[in-house]
């Protein structure tokens, strides 16, 4: 037989409980969380951009643009941000990585829904090394700079890609080029 329960005894165990259900809360979200993500499984889905598409070329799908600078930007689906959004002397860059995608997938990708944009390319597609990739487009007087590189020592093959948004740029100025504000007139 079970001793007979104290006021005492009960109200510490309510603490008890009361203290543990915000921990077990955290568990309990942090499951769920880990339960949606299924990386080796969205690896084959986020291949194609629509239905359409997979016949006519294996290039990652659109999720749509991101937030703030980079609004007229398609960002592939299943791309994961591999650095934080930087700004420079106005330019805007930002690193991703995309797995079971070649870099040119990624460029081809970018060829076409960029041109569905409005945005003109300027550079075309270029190896730039083994595996490496870039290109160039201008809309209006944004220029925009894509480079994609195979990643090396990964197994599943994965490419690291960058864009660089280099806003109020006339077409062709690169970065390098902008006006200091010295005159040359010693």
């Amino acid at each position: 037989m079970l001793p007979p329960t104290t006021p005492t005894t009960h109200r510490t165990n309510t603490r008890t409980s009361a203290r543990r259900l915000p921990a077990l809360l955290a568990v309990a979200t942090l499951t769920l969380a880990a339960c949606g993500d299924d990386a080796e499984g969205d690896a084959n889905t986020d291949v194609v951009a629509d239905e359409e598409q997979q016949d006519a070329q294996p290039t990652p799908g659109s999720a749509g643009f991101t937030e703030g600078d980079f609004d007229a930007v398609p960002i592939a689906r299943g791309a994961t941000e591999i650095s934080e959004k930087t700004e420079r002397d106005g330019a805007i860059s930002q690193s991703f990585t995309a797995t079971a995608t070649s870099p040119q997938q990624i460029m081809d990708f970018y060829t076409s829904q960029l041109a569905q944009l409005g945005w003109q390319e300027v550079e075309a597609v270029r190896e730039t090394g083994t595996d490496s990739l870039a290109a160039a487009w201008v809309q209006g007087n944004d220029r925009l700079e894509i480079s994609a590189l195979l990643a090396q020592g990964v197994e599943d093959e994965q490419t690291q890609f960058s864009i660089v948004l280099l806003p109020d740029r006339t077409a062709g100025e690169e970065i390098n080029d902008a006006d200091d504000g010295e005159s040359d007139d010693g």
